[in-house]
C-alpha cells in the first residue's frame, strides 16, 4: 500500500544520507591528515569540489 511504499522509501532516502554523511566525515578526516584532495576524491567517490568544501 502507499503507506508501507512511502515508509520504506523514507527508510532508504535516510540510510543512503548517512552513507553519504559517513563518507564525508572520513573524507574531512583524510584532508585533515594532509591526504591530497585528489587521492580523497578519487577514493571516495566525492568530486574534488566537494572535497576541498570540507
Amino acid at each position: 500500500n502507499i503507506i508501507d511504499t512511502a515508509r520504506e522509501d523514507g527508510i532508504e532516502i535516510g540510510i543512503e544520507q548517512g552513507i553519504e554523511r559517513g563518507v564525508e566525515k572520513v573524507a574531512k578526516e583524510l584532508k585533515s591528515m594532509g591526504i591530497p584532495v585528489e587521492t580523497i576524491a578519487a577514493a571516495s567517490g566525492l568530486s574534488r569540489e566537494d572535497v576541498e568544501r570540507l
